[in-house]
């Protein structure tokens, strides 16, 4: 089990670190950070994110993890002030929002994009959001995308589709904004359609300027997780399937 460690930096900001604890290759780090650039280009909101080094003597013994977890750089999430995990216990709450519309996209958008990233640890037991109000308007940030990739590796074959319990769309809050009256009469499929299939060609376009930025301390081949990300996640054949996976859960709600 991950122990992110809160940590200010030389900033003053105070930021969420993951370090790698596992082997000489970080590829749980590099997951949480090509996932989190690729969000941006979907026009998911998400803490914004740094490379941070960590310095062994900031580690102090409390925290029970060892000093040599932090010898490469961080992935580290700014920490949002103000803002609280979504739960159970204010899924009504959002939907009385003001700008409840809105969150219906920004909801419908990141439900796609897991599916489309293999993400299975963003559900009705753990939505791995957070809100906050700003000028009395509600916005979510997605957190944590370790779980991308169907929990492990990316291979050059397919990957595997999510059930629907593993989606937000069979989550309380899912069924709550995607009621079924507002998906059949509201809801525009093929625009929306159109513009994941223009996110994803805007990941397609800065995959190189991503890999580049991943740490070398990492030990990540950057080359073939270039051919591995075209001939998977990026490709054709996956974003239909992920759409059709989509398109078929929204319509168990109607």
């Amino acid at each position: 089990m991950d122990k992110p460690v809160k940590v200010l930096a030389n900033n003053f900001e105070s930021y969420i670190c993951k370090y790698n604890r596992i082997s000489t290759v970080a590829y749980r780090l590099y997951k949480e950070w090509i996932i989190a650039k690729f969000a941006v280009f979907y026009e998911i909101a998400t803490p914004q994110i740094e490379l941070l080094q960590v310095r062994k003597e900031d580690i102090t013994s409390e925290l029970g993890i060892p000093a040599g977890h932090f010898n490469v750089p961080c992935f580290a999430s700014k920490l949002l002030d103000g803002s609280t995990e979504i739960d159970k216990h204010n899924v009504l709450q959002l939907t009385k929002a003001s700008n409840v519309k809105q969150l219906r996209f920004d909801l419908l958008k990141l439900a796609f994009f897991d599916i489309w990233v293999a993400n299975e640890d963003r559900n009705h037991n753990n939505y791995n959001l957070l809100m906050n109000v700003y000028d009395g308007k509600y916005n979510f940030y997605a957190i944590d995308h370790a779980a991308c990739f169907n929990h492990g590796e990316l291979r050059e074959d397919k990957l595997t589709a999510l059930t629907f319990e593993e989606t937000l769309i069979y989550s309380e809050l899912g069924h709550e904004l995607f009621k079924s009256r507002w998906l059949r009469t509201v809801f525009d499929a093929k625009k929306f359609r159109d513009s994941c299939y223009l996110y994803r060609q805007a990941c397609m376009q800065n995959m190189d300027i991503i890999l580049s930025s991943i740490p070398e301390q990492w030990n990540i081949d950057t080359v073939s997780e270039k051919v591995k990300l075209e001939q998977s996640l990026l490709s054709e054949e996956w974003f239909q399937e992920a759409w059709i996976t989509f398109i078929t859960y929204l319509q168990q709600l109607t």
